[in-house]
């Protein structure tokens, strides 16, 4: 299992150190049939959970995510949600307010890993550790770095499957990993005061071995999300207010989007896959509840 002291301002130290490797002239040496002389992943195929991952924001209690059309174009890879979202929330009030960050796709090891979930108030202007190994790149000012979450990904074997008249499965099972973090609602109200209420996360997955030993060297990363703080979901030029989702108090997710295209907070492929899962799709001033809620 990962030395859980590897927390917090020491997981912060372990990365600030490793960032003093990548402005050393060792850097920029492949180790990676996918990388390039400046330490990038280039010409590698996209393998989710193998040379990176992706970052999802969902609704919890007492938040809504808000995007208008401009954001809707950041989505990326094999997102759901887009890269830039607004997130309604209303500290002055509610004592309690939630987001759920989900990782994917966590494939399946033989080897133990550390996924863990950082964010930063600051982007830096180049990659401060060098990640060969994958496609997206630490873009965190890591001085300003704070860890939201570290969780411990076991080990799984994996198992032979068996051929049937349809198919067979892939022996390598693919997972998703959610952070349920509760918003400090004592701090929130003193960063939209001050206009610092911009921040910028993403999430890593390493080998536990590497990870004790504070080898950051070889994460996979995903894509670098931002989210605002603010009161209320804004307008478009329409008038119209932004698309937005959020989580009733019974846990029913509701996506209202505002054109019939349904293409401002999710894409058409990804309402349909909401549908599916149980969510309340409104659309054009039309609503379509599909189920959803807790058992």
């Amino acid at each position: 299992m990962a030395d859980t002291t590897l927390t917090g301002k020491a997981v912060k130290k372990a990365l600030m150190g490793a960032t003093l490797i990548a402005t050393s002239p060792a850097w920029g040496k492949p180790s990676s049939p996918c990388t390039g002389g400046e330490g990038n992943a280039v010409g590698c195929k996209d393998q989710p959970g193998v040379n990176y991952l992706t970052l999802d924001e969902m609704p919890g209690q007492n938040a809504r995510l808000c995007a208008d059309k401009e954001a809707a174009g950041t989505k990326s890879g094999t997102s759901i949600m887009p890269n830039n979202l607004n997130v309604a929330v209303d500290p002055f009030n509610d004592a309690y307010i939630e987001i759920v960050f989900t990782v994917g796709e966590i494939v399946a090891n033989k080897q133990a890993h550390v996924l863990f979930l950082v964010y930063s108030p600051k982007l830096s202007p180049t990659p401060q550790i060098p990640t060969p190994e994958s496609k997206q790149k630490l873009k965190l000012d890591t001085t300003a770095m704070e860890t939201i979450g570290i969780y411990n990904i076991p080990a799984l074997p994996l198992l032979p499957q068996m051929s049937t008249r349809i198919g067979a499965a892939n022996p390598a099972p693919t997972s998703k990993v959610s952070f349920r973090v509760n918003l400090d609602t004592a701090t929130l109200p003193v960063m939209m005061r001050k206009n610092e209420n911009t921040i910028y996360l993403q999430a890593a997955l390493l080998l536990e071995e590497k990870y004790n030993k504070q080898d950051f060297s070889g994460m996979i990363l995903s894509e670098t999300d931002k989210i605002t703080f603010v009161q209320a979901c804004g307008e478009e030029e329409d008038g119209q207010q932004s698309s937005y989702t959020e989580m009733d108090d019974d846990g029913t997710l509701t996506t209202v989007l505002q054109n019939e295209e349904g293409g401002d907070l999710t894409k058409s492929q990804e309402t349909r896959v909401a549908i599916d899962i149980g969510v309340g799709v409104e659309t054009g001033g039309s609503v379509s509840k599909t189920g959803g809620g807790k058992d």
